[in-house]
């Protein structure tokens, strides 16, 4: 945590108003920061996934078996794997992970692809056709606490700037 000293209350309102007046970019900064830590954990998920052949998804699909990820509708993921901008919605500042877009998995019902939006929650949360594998949220689950420390040494690091 930063540490301040000040002679007179005149420069501790000073500090206080500078740290106010740069507070949000210092704030944006950290959620970025710690957000790239969670991203980059949920696409080290996402690469190590498993996949199948798209003959092999199309043959138990048929069988009504659960089938898996194929390597295109993973190619399609890890493309749209992103972040929305930064945004401060009433004094929340925020950023969201998601996926944009579809694949190259052209099939009848999605003759412009698959959306992966659907392709991922499909694979996160399984479904009657597909099998279960996480990867978003074990990725939250294991860097949370590493974004938290990465955010709050972020808001430390400014704040001393700020007071100096």
């Amino acid at each position: 945590m930063a540490k301040m000293t000040f002679l007179k209350a005149a420069d501790y309102r000073i500090q206080l108003q500078k740290l106010y007046d740069r507070s949000e970019d210092s704030i944006k900064k950290a959620v970025y920061e710690g957000a790239a830590v969670i991203i980059d954990q949920v696409r080290s998920n996402l690469q190590g996934l498993n996949t199948i052949s798209k003959k092999e998804a199309l043959k138990r699909y048929r069988l009504k078996e659960t089938t898996m990820l194929t390597a295109e509708q993973k190619k399609g993921l890890l493309d749209s794997l992103g972040l929305t901008e930064i945004q401060n919605q009433k004094g929340y500042i925020n950023t969201k992970l998601g996926f944009d877009g579809y694949n190259a998995v052209i099939t009848k019902k999605y003759p412009k692809g698959q959306p992966n939006v659907l392709v991922a929650r499909a694979t996160e949360n399984g479904s009657s056709i597909a099998k279960r594998q996480p990867f978003v949220s074990t990725g939250v689950k294991a860097k949370r606490a590493e974004a938290e420390k990465k955010m709050a040494d972020i808001i430390d690091q400014e704040t001393e700037m700020i007071f100096k």
